[in-house]
């Protein structure tokens, strides 16, 4: 049986311009809305609920549950444009997986083989990890090693004061291997704060 892993980019398309797809009409395990790409031509514009094994036709006045494998015989992963991804229809806290259809940063490792954080729309979710489109039109997919909720340009500064404040200690002291920025107590951390609040920067080593 073939899946929908989103490994083929024209899969992916990014959301329809000028569409009011309506979710409520939606099985319940579907996760994107799509067009039908067929491999002849023909005036014909049709679209289908999508999941990661299968698809069915939206049809009006259609609930049923039924989900149909991608075949061969029939449609194919790879014959599917992707307009939407299911909406968030909770706030995530960043508490376990991120549901599908929501934006967040995720963890993945890039083409250098360097992990990093990207930010993603969630397409599709398992057991213990989540695969992520990113890039641009939402053109890349990728399972994710870690995922968090969006940081705002406050955590983003204050993450940023606290590395440079960690930076600054290991360089006084000289030795990071052997000294821990968590065995300080807090009144000598936020010491370290305040210093590079001030405009002090990381000593450079001769």
């Amino acid at each position: 049986m073939a899946s929908f892993s989103g490994s083929d980019q024209r899969c992916v398309a990014g959301r329809g311009q000028g569409m009011n797809i309506d979710w409520s009409k939606a099985p319940s395990w579907a996760y994107a809305y799509a067009q039908i790409i067929y491999n002849h031509q023909t005036s014909a514009k049709d679209f289908a609920w999508i999941c990661r094994d299968g698809y069915r036709v939206a049809l009006p006045d259609d609930s049923r549950e039924e989900c149909w494998p991608f075949t061969e015989g029939t449609f194919t992963a790879d014959r599917f444009r992707i307009l939407e991804f299911r909406p968030d229809l909770s706030p995530w806290t960043g508490e376990g997986l991120p549901p599908i259809g929501i934006v967040c940063e995720v963890l993945i490792t890039s083409a250098l083989g360097k992990r990093e954080w990207r930010e993603g729309k969630i397409i599709h979710r398992c057991r213990t990890s989540a695969a992520v489109a990113h890039g641009p039109e939402l053109g890349l997919v990728e399972w994710g090693h870690g995922f968090r909720p969006i940081r705002t340009p406050e955590q983003i500064a204050a993450e940023e004061r606290e590395a440079s404040a960690v930076d600054l200690f290991r360089s006084v002291m000289n030795s990071p291997k052997s000294c821990s920025w968590y065995d300080l107590g807090e009144e000598r951390r936020e010491h370290y704060r305040h210093l590079i609040d001030q405009g002090w920067q990381k000593v450079p080593r001769a």
